[in-house]
């Protein structure tokens, strides 16, 4: 099985690559060495791969169109097997090639993201043939499926998108240190004891009624105290940077 794990990836890369363009691609061509004398697979020559198989597209739909939409479907079942493999490993961590031969994990995660990396690159490359796509492949699984199996669950909450992490923590109760009594955001709940600065309501309207744009500056008179003075003003008398989103709380 340890000898399985190369042809494995050389399989998946290599054979993926060479099943959609019909060509022999040598190893030279997507292997580097690092710094560090390892031997990695790169995509500094994906796009020269890919641009060469699409300059042959054209010729054959002058040719034969039959032809053409043979190719097509040869791609979309290439494709639709390099990933129905992936899939049934990702899960099944256990019976990986890759774990088998005692690959370290980070090297396993570099190999399943160059190869989807890849069928991500040729499924967008489809659209060369000017046919209709007979089915979508979206190759992010691979990117979910490795984060519930290797991270924890503090680490999957950070990696999701930075606005929707923020809201989440804003409304959802969360566990903190050692203790289980969940932490309520006070800014969310009524009967909130926080203490927290405003500008005048009153303040903004007359500066919106007199055509003005008010804009909410922190008052440097007394920076003692624990909660800075929030004060609204007009543009005309106040330097500013305008911002895309002005967020109010409170």
């Amino acid at each position: 099985m340890i000898d399985y794990a190369p042809l494995y990836q050389s399989h998946l890369i290599f054979g993926l690559l060479e099943a959609t363009t019909e060509e022999k691609i040598p190893e030279r061509v997507l292997l580097r060495h690092t710094t560090a004398g390892a031997l990695v697979v790169s995509s500094h020559n994906l796009s020269l791969i890919l641009r060469k198989w699409w300059s042959h597209i054209p010729e054959m739909r002058k040719q034969d169109i039959g032809a053409l939409q043979r190719w097509s479907e040869r791609v979309q079942a290439t494709l639709e097997q390099a990933q129905a493999l992936l899939m049934i490993k990702i899960p099944r961590p256990d019976r990986s090639p890759f774990r088998i031969a005692g690959v370290q994990r980070d090297v396993v995660s570099g190999i399943i993201y160059a190869v989807a990396a890849i069928g991500e690159a040729v499924t967008s490359s489809r659209r060369q043939f000017l046919l209709p796509i007979m089915k979508g492949l979206d190759w992010r699984f691979i990117l979910n499926r490795i984060v519930e199996s290797v991270y924890c669950s503090h680490s999957r909450a950070e990696r999701v998108r930075t606005r929707i992490r923020e809201y989440l923590q804003a409304v959802h109760p969360r566990e903190r240190g050692t203790g289980t009594q969940p932490v309520h955001y006070g800014s969310v709940y009524a009967g909130c004891t926080c203490q927290y600065s405003r500008p005048s309501l009153d303040a903004a309207v007359s500066a919106l009624s007199n055509g003005q744009i008010p804009v909410i500056a922190i008052s440097y008179l007394n920076l003692t105290v624990d909660v800075p003075k929030m004060i609204c003003s007009t543009v005309t008398d106040t330097p500013y940077v305008a911002v895309s989103h002005v967020w109010v709380d409170g």
